[in-house]
């Protein structure tokens, strides 16, 4: 309807200026027939009109387009803009900061000004949003108020999440020796207390250093430390939730911002308002339930820090060291692998199919395997059978694991090729 009131408009200012300019003509051309001393003034009011006309014309013209383009494009913003506006305004969403160092001094602000609950849940609180900046204040809350509710939950440094975590943060030469580090300690070479290793990474200080900084009696039951991967950072204010998703991507730029980067930090956080609204209740659930099973608190976490040589040797690396290894090797190699390869422990036999070793067989042990190829320790790999010769592979045994290997290994015709050997090693590669 707007859109035809618009045409009619212009269409009458046309018919308009058009009907003035005939006019204008047949009386132009009058006074200079009647008073020829006139013509040069009338054709100079003449040019004036026709101007002024065409001027008139293009900024209508003008004027239109702009406000074609104006409503257009406020069009465009609403349809966009409003349905995410009503949604954030629905679900309590009160603001959207870009990162955590932009959502620094209002998160500060308001554990500041905390009347009656604090809940803090993240690694070690000590990428941005330091808790040592806010440990006086935490402390005297509690002192004038033993009723505050305040709990904090930190990451369990010594367990295989927090391990794995401080190898995607730590260089690929650094994670190479602490795998070295803990293997000679596996293995007896290295002594019990001997510097280096995990305990050298950002992740172990920084958790040491928050357990050092809320080892106040205040806070003897307002603080546990989770045994799971990370996956949210955040900091609940009475009825108001900032809240963080934990990844363990990062981009260049914040490799760069300092020697040692963390993998915390940058994701961007939400804030949300209103104790009612289904976000709120379900991070306060989150937290709730992370809390009653987290079981080390810091009479259990004090104990264990006075044993983390025992812990991490034998009930992490010991235990754990050829994942650990393996996940070394994987970051610390420029060509990632196009198929997982995981280490087995199964009888394998290998027969050449041409070539100078046709007729070859050995009996050997799986070691490891992937979709693309085995490895296969031998004792002792046969002279004729040379590097590219096809050989067919069979797994031995009878057990549920030895079946579904051939199946996936040896099933539908599958052959490979002999693409390396050592005195008693041969790796195959599929064909």
């Amino acid at each position: 309807m707007q859109r035809r009131r618009n045409a009619l408009r212009w269409s009458i200012a046309v018919a308009g200026v058009v009907i003035l300019m005939f006019a204008w003509s047949g009386l132009a051309e009058w006074i200079a027939r009647s008073l020829p001393e006139l013509k040069a003034w009338l054709d100079l009011v003449g040019h004036v009109a026709i101007t002024l006309s065409a001027i008139f014309i293009v900024h209508m013209l003008d004027r239109d387009a702009v406000k074609g383009e104006i409503s257009r494009a406020f069009e465009e913003q609403l349809e966009r803009y409003l349905p995410l506006g009503l949604t954030a305004k629905e679900c309590g969403l009160h603001a959207l900061y870009n990162s955590r160092k932009q959502a620094r001094e209002t998160v500060e602000a308001a554990v500041v000004g905390g009347k009656s609950r604090i809940y803090m849940l993240g690694v070690a609180f000590r990428e941005t949003f330091d808790v040592r900046t806010i440990v006086d204040v935490l402390a005297e809350k509690l002192k004038v108020n033993p009723a505050f509710d305040l709990r904090i939950l930190l990451l369990n440094p010594l367990t295989s999440p927090a391990v794995m975590r401080s190898f995607l943060e730590t260089a690929p030469s650094e994670v190479s020796a602490i795998i070295e580090h803990h293997t000679n300690r596996c293995l007896g070479k290295g002594p019990s207390g001997s510097p280096g290793g995990y305990t050298n990474t950002n992740l172990w200080g920084d958790c040491f250093s928050a357990f050092t900084n809320l080892k106040h009696q205040v806070f003897v039951d307002r603080l546990r430390f989770y045994r799971r991967d990370p996956t949210v950072w955040m900091v609940m204010v009475d009825d108001r939730v900032f809240v963080e998703s934990y990844t363990f991507g990062q981009v260049k730029e914040h490799r760069a911002e300092s020697v040692n980067p963390r993998l915390g930090g940058h994701m961007p956080v939400l804030e949300f308002r209103g104790a009612d609204t289904e976000p709120y209740r379900i991070l306060n659930d989150h937290f709730r339930r992370l809390w009653q099973t987290s079981t080390d608190d810091p009479l259990h976490m004090g104990a264990q820090y006075s044993d983390a040589d025992g812990i991490l040797d034998d009930a992490i690396f010991r235990v754990r060291l050829p994942w650990l290894t393996d996940v070394g090797e994987i970051l610390s190699r420029e060509e990632k692998r196009r198929y997982p390869r995981q280490k087995y422990d199964v009888g394998a036999e290998i027969a050449a199919v041409n070539g100078s070793g046709a007729g070859t067989r050995m009996k050997g042990r799986l070691v490891d395997c992937s979709r693309g190829g085995v490895r296969l320790k031998v004792a002792g790999v046969d002279a004729a059978l040379q590097v590219g010769e096809a050989v067919t592979l069979a797994i031995d045994g009878t057990t549920a694991l030895a079946a579904h290997l051939a199946q996936g290994l040896c099933g539908d015709g599958v052959s490979y090729r002999v693409v390396g050997s050592l005195a008693d090693e041969l790796r195959l590669a599929r064909a």
